[in-house]
């Protein structure tokens, strides 16, 4: 059951935040920061309950919840984690390659991962080939890139 309360220094603030104590699926103790109104923190903390129940059962899978948590994150931190993996390389190749794949991402429109869809990209990347009429190496660059 989760425990729900105020900290000892905010007892006396007439606004101050309760707190949610629970259980997580794999026996850790959480503490949620809850609303101002005790009533909106005990729903929340049946919610974080069930939510709780429901992993324990397999109802919920908890890989799926990250990799959804993960395609919600803007694509700005992907890029910048991308790039850090292509430290091992020259210079010269890591500028053209995030050069490309910040124009196959601004072309598409994406601004999570969740926007990008291969069809996206290889439609973006024909139009590149039909206006700019660039070779196969370089559109297997692009390919390459993004994937």
């Amino acid at each position: 059951m989760a425990s729900i309360y105020k900290r000892k220094q905010d007892l006396k603030k007439k606004r101050a935040p309760w707190y949610i104590g629970y259980t997580s699926e794999i026996g850790k103790r959480c503490t949620v920061k809850g609303f101002s109104d005790k009533g909106e923190s005990e729903r929340l903390a049946a919610k974080l309950e069930h939510e709780v129940m429901l992993r324990k059962r397999g109802l919920i899978d908890p890989e799926q919840e990250r990799l959804a948590e993960r395609r919600k994150t803007p694509l700005a931190q992907h890029l910048a984690a991308f790039e850090k993996s292509l430290a091992k390389n020259t210079p010269k190749h890591v500028k053209l390659t995030m050069a490309r794949v910040r124009r196959v991402v601004d072309g598409v429109g994406a601004n999570t991962v969740a926007d990008l869809s291969p069809e996206a990209v290889e439609e973006f990347l024909r139009e590149v080939v039909a206006k700019e009429k660039i070779g196969n190496r370089t559109y297997n660059h692009y390919v390459q890139a993004t994937e």
